[in-house]
């Protein structure tokens, strides 16, 4: 199941009033977000279970459905897809840009009135899987802040190195690699958690449906001995 609806739904219910920097509706005009750090996944399978009923208000009766083959079905279809981090096919790309005087760090010699030529890094990782789980807080979710650029199938990530030219010295290389891979180890973590979560919701989703079936069965059946028992 596509968590982009399942988003839109959230993003109404939960953040109608909510218009900081970081809000999802944010999202919908920036690609850049705070990394696992907008909806608790438990709003996610909330969501999800909540659509159960939607599903099943589709049958105009339940008396004789398969219900194994129904359960298995909408199950099926309501499963939230696993997201896999693709870091094999890394590109890495240095750019030279401009950094206002104001963002750097404590100790650096800048006038905060002026802007400076400044050397950038963008790290692109390609992945496969829905884009809407980076917005997701696993529930065992770690305090560090990583902003990143979303699209489609990649992430990039921006690290700034700095340092005025491209001509980047041993000892920023060594600082930027080491800055970029705990960024990487902190979304793979983050992506295990979120798809070990997925793996444990998706495989009660047949349980649940089943349930729902049964339940809307006997429903029926007490409002069939209901009608019966009010005949003339």
């Amino acid at each position: 199941m596509s968590l982009i609806k399942l988003f839109d739904f959230i993003c109404l219910s939960l953040f109608r009033n909510f218009v900081e920097v970081n809000s999802l509706f944010t999202y919908k005009t920036t690609p850049m977000i705070r990394l696992f750090n907008d909806v608790l996944i438990d709003r996610v399978f909330d969501s999800v279970i909540r659509s159960i009923s939607g599903q099943l208000n589709h049958l105009s009766s339940f008396k004789d459905i398969d219900i194994e083959e129904t359960a298995e079905r909408i199950a099926e279809s309501l499963k939230i897809g696993l997201t896999e981090l693709n870091k094999e096919k890394i590109h890495i790309e240095p750019k030279l840009g401009t950094r206002s005087g104001r963002t750097f760090p404590a100790g650096y010699d800048v006038n905060p009135n002026k802007d400076y030529p400044n050397a950038y890094v963008y790290y692109t990782i390609p992945f496969t899987g829905d884009s809407e789980i980076f917005k997701v807080k696993p529930n065992t979710f770690g305090h560090r802040k990583y902003n990143a650029e979303i699209g489609s199938n990649y992430v990039t990530f921006t690290l700034s190195a700095n340092y005025a030219t491209l001509d980047l010295p041993e000892n920023k290389r060594d600082e930027l690699k080491r800055t970029a891979s705990e960024v990487i180890a902190f979304i793979e973590k983050n992506l295990d958690l979120i798809n070990k979560e997925v793996t444990e919701f998706n495989a009660t989703l047949k349980e649940m449906v089943t349930a729902e079936i049964k339940s809307r069965i006997d429903q029926e059946n007490k409002m069939d001995d209901l009608k019966n028992d009010l005949k003339p």
